[in-house]
């Protein structure tokens, strides 16, 4: 089984890669931003740096990712926060966009497997989108969230295309997650108190793919199937120009 996994420098990403290591039929694709944080285990992992905020990177990971043939299974696991200095668009390109373009070019690589699953690490964040305001105008939490709704919609649309593909909220975990975030203290310690241990999340994940035990097109908080998020016409527009803003044009 070839396996892509995003972000496996830290937390639920280092994770789930620790875990796949166990299985000695599975190839691991991680792609990682910062080689100075990277520690992990060489066995059986390909291991390529990518910035997901870069079109340029995520267009040369691409390329690497297509030269495998088939693959089984994609796990989209980076986020960011940003940090004050962030730009909008760039980081919901990160959270978002970069998914979107990245699986559908690589879709008929996924479609070849019999498994062909796109899992979308979400969160509980995706609820109370502001959109009255326009991109220039929001948070970075508020990017976040939205990102986060998106990529629950993707993975609906995904399972309408063909793939098997869920959006899957873990809950709060003890990660270094917003570490570039102006308040990244008070975050870390937040999920250091009530977070829950990344390699038992893994593992959990890891049991869904093997047993191909998941309802296509679901959304799923705490590993419990949810209420699908609902839209009314004007967020749906709002969340349809967002992504246009953001996407890359060819």
């Amino acid at each position: 089984m070839n396996i892509v996994i995003t972000g496996v420098t830290s937390g639920l990403g280092k994770a789930l890669v620790n875990q796949f290591q166990k299985d000695i039929k599975t190839n691991i694709i991680g792609t990682y931003r910062s080689k100075q944080k990277l520690s992990l285990s060489k066995k059986k992992i390909f291991l390529f740096k990518c910035d997901f905020s870069s079109e340029k990177d995520v267009k040369n990971l691409i390329k690497k990712i297509k030269k495998f043939g088939k693959i089984d299974c994609v796990i989209n696991n980076h986020a960011s926060l940003g940090n004050l200095d962030y730009n909008p668009k760039k980081l919901f390109f990160l959270n978002y966009c970069s998914i979107e373009y990245l699986i559908l070019k690589i879709f008929k690589n996924i479609k070849k497997s019999k498994k062909k699953l796109v899992i979308n690490i979400s969160s509980h964040a995706h609820k109370n989108i502001a959109v009255e305001k326009k991109i220039y105008e929001l948070s970075n939490w508020d990017i976040y969230k939205l990102s986060k709704l998106s990529l629950i919609l993707f993975s609906k649309k995904l399972s309408n295309l063909g793939l098997n593909s869920i959006s899957i909220n873990p809950g709060r975990m003890k990660t270094n997650f917003g570490s570039s975030h102006y308040l990244s203290f008070f975050i870390w310690l937040y999920l250091f108190v009530i977070g829950k241990n990344p390699e038992n999340i893994a593992e959990k994940i890891y049991k869904i793919i093997k047993n191909n035990n998941f309802k296509n097109g679901c959304y799923y908080s705490n590993f419990k199937i949810n209420k699908f998020p609902t839209l009314n016409k004007k967020l749906k527009n709002y969340i349809k120009n967002t992504i246009n803003i953001c996407k890359i044009k060819n």
